[in-house]
């Protein structure tokens, strides 16, 4: 069993090929970025995979998104972040959205898990999800993302 941090780091391997390096609940999926165990040096691959499960039968389904090389585990985390940030920006779910020049924040609802998601992505800054259980809570987030990339 993978010891989890607080910050959603998996400490150990995961249930797929690879290590989990990071890990985000969105929608009842679960997506994971993995190192994946063939290494090309002087990069390593990693995937990006969602976990859920199929509609009617409740069979847990894997599915890679995208597969990759990076030279460290932390540029794959932003390769990661700034993936799921996008999405979450066109989100059909979308509450709340701004652009501000190349930059893009939203707040997605969650309706399944009664959750609130905090996107943001762009040149400037580096590209975040924050999940939050009350939507105040989540549209104060989203104003102060708005108002810190607003130009002075």
């Amino acid at each position: 069993m993978d010891e989890q941090t607080d910050d959603g780091r998996a400490a150990g391997p995961g249930a797929g090929t690879g290590w989990h390096v990071e890990r985000y609940l969105l929608d009842g999926n679960e997506y994971l970025l993995r190192s994946s165990p063939a290494h090309v040096p002087p990069a390593a691959r990693f995937e990006l995979v969602v976990q859920g499960r199929e509609p009617q039968k409740g069979v847990p389904v894997e599915r890679v998104l995208a597969e990759f090389l990076a030279p460290d585990a932390e540029r794959a985390r932003d390769v990661f972040w700034r993936r799921l940030a996008s999405n979450l920006v066109d989100d059909p779910e979308r509450v709340a959205y701004a652009e501000i020049g190349l930059e893009r924040v939203a707040m997605v609802r969650d309706a399944s898990a009664a959750r609130w998601h905090v996107g943001l992505v762009g040149t400037r800054v580096r590209a975040e999800v924050s999940p939050y259980s009350d939507p105040a809570e989540a549209m104060r987030a989203w104003l102060g993302h708005v108002q810190t990339l607003m130009p002075r």
